[in-house]
Formats: C-alpha cells, structure tokens, sequence
C-alpha cells in the first residue's frame, strides 16, 4: 500500500487559514439568517475550499508517479520526469502549507513545490523511486 505523506503546516500559516475558515462560517451564519442564497452559496464554497486545502494537501508515492492532493487539485508526476529537487523557501501559491519546500524539477522546468512533513522518509523514498535524481542543497 502506498503511503500518504501529509504537509508539513507551519504555525503562522495556521492563524491565517483558520482566521478565514472562521470569519467565513460567522459569514455564512449571517447570510443564512438573513437568507441571502448567493451568498450562501459563495461562503459555503469558499468555506469547503479552505477546509478541503487544509485537511487534503498529501503527497503519494505511488508505482510509477508521484501523486501530489492540495483540496480540490490533483497532480501526477511520474518518476522518469522527475530530473532534480531542490530546497526552497517561497510563499507562492503551491501545494504545500509551510514556506521551508522542496521544489521539483520535472521536465527540465518548476514541477511543484510540496512540503512533506517527515521530509527525509519521503526524500529516501523518492530517492529509490528515482535513482537517478539530482538533489541539490536539501537539508534534511
């Protein structure tokens, strides 16, 4: 079975997630009582999204691909295309809720930037499934 490696959260991005997760549910309270039904509808969508992202960003080493969930977005990247990863630290939108990232280099071009929890498990794992990827300058 493969094994599902959930991201790493940091603390400050915590606060501000949840922040909206709050201000969005006394939102949708007011809307209901006030039977506001589009926004209604936007808060509950808004709400789902940011409750899906924070509970649903893994990554999954899978056979032949790395499978990649942040909520509703799906990636596969297949070890074959995988050429190097690398450390980051960036606050781009990306499928990993800690700015201390590894960012893969898929193709010769920016894959993805993920931030697996227990980084150097998943590393040496990556690391079987691709025997020929470059690491450069990741601390583990």
């Amino acid at each position: 079975m493969d094994k599902k490696y959930y991201s790493k959260k940091d603390w400050w991005l915590r606060i501000v997630i949840w922040a909206c997760i709050i201000a969005l549910m006394i939102s949708l309270l007011d809307a209901i009582m006030n039977r506001h039904i589009t926004a209604i509808l936007l808060f509950t969508i808004l709400e789902g999204f940011f409750i899906w992202t924070w509970f649903g960003t893994y990554y999954v080493l899978k056979e032949d691909h790395l499978f990649i969930r942040s909520g509703p977005i799906k990636e596969k990247f297949y070890y074959n295309n995988i050429n190097k990863i690398k450390q980051a630290k960036s606050v781009l939108s990306s499928t990993a809720l800690s700015v201390d990232r590894i960012e893969i280099i898929y193709k010769g071009s920016l894959g993805a930037y993920i931030s697996p929890k227990d980084r150097e498990e998943f590393i040496n794992k990556l690391k079987e499934k691709c025997p020929k990827l470059n690491i450069s300058n990741i601390r583990i």
